[in-house]
């Protein structure tokens, strides 16, 4: 008994039962344990059997990666091409100029870019010339997709306006160097001309069958439309 008191309880010893009971012997035994021991609350009347488990142990770390919920401050890049590259299908520009200087052979970048499919070299060395007219500009400064120039100086078609495209109502005016269609060729070529060229026509006849005609041609006008005076002297005032 002492032996128990003096350990707190911390001692083992054989009980007796009668069936499912504990023997009287041995509760009384456990009566004067209990109260001999200091009954505080910080000691345990009777022995726990099983491990006391801490309610602060941390729980176990996770296997799953930890996922960042601040944005990222990377900026989006832009997909677009710094450099402009234009080209307008309807654009014209000079195929060739005629020996006379006052007419020229005229193309699309439409028309191109079809020839380029069909005719690979012809293309080449239409892109490769540098020829102008009246500012009609050449194929490599309108047609910069087709003819692979995005990366030259030229970022823009030049401005083609030589002259006013009609004349103003009521005068007698035109330019000479202003030109006009002349001719739409079968193969989607267009002859243009100047109104110089279109004064020195030798007869009368020929000058009235050059401003009848009607052509359409992207981006130029007719004769009677731009050479106003040599095509209409008698509504001039």
């Amino acid at each position: 008994m002492n032996r128990v008191l003096n350990s707190n309880g911390a001692w083992t010893w054989n009980i007796k039962r009668a069936g499912f009971k504990m023997h009287a012997d041995d509760v009384n035994v456990l009566k004067l344990i209990y109260a001999g021991l200091d009954n505080t609350g910080t000691t345990s009347p009777v022995p726990s059997s099983k491990p006391s488990v801490s309610q602060t142990t941390s729980p176990a770390p996770s296997s799953k990666p930890s996922i960042s919920l601040v944005p990222s401050i990377a900026p989006s890049i832009s997909r677009k091409p710094t450099n402009s590259c234009s080209q307008n299908r309807m654009s014209i520009f000079v195929i060739k100029l005629k020996k006379n200087g006052e007419s020229a052979v005229i193309g699309t970048c439409k028309w191109l870019r079809t020839m380029r499919k069909k005719d690979r070299p012809r293309a080449r060395a239409i892109c490769s010339k540098t020829d102008t007219f009246n500012g009609i500009p050449p194929a490599s400064a309108v047609c910069q997709r087709t003819c692979k120039t995005c990366d030259d100086s030229h970022t823009s078609a030049p401005s083609m306006a030589v002259a006013p495209s009609s004349a103003p109502t009521g005068v007698c005016y035109e330019e000479d160097a202003a030109y006009f269609c002349k001719k739409v060729k079968p193969d989607g070529t267009a002859i243009v001309n100047t109104c110089s060229w279109l004064q020195n026509l030798s007869t009368e006849v020929r000058k009235t069958k050059v401003c009848a005609r009607t052509l359409g041609f992207p981006n130029t006008k007719t004769a009677s439309d731009v050479c106003s005076a040599t095509c209409n002297p008698n509504t001039c005032s």
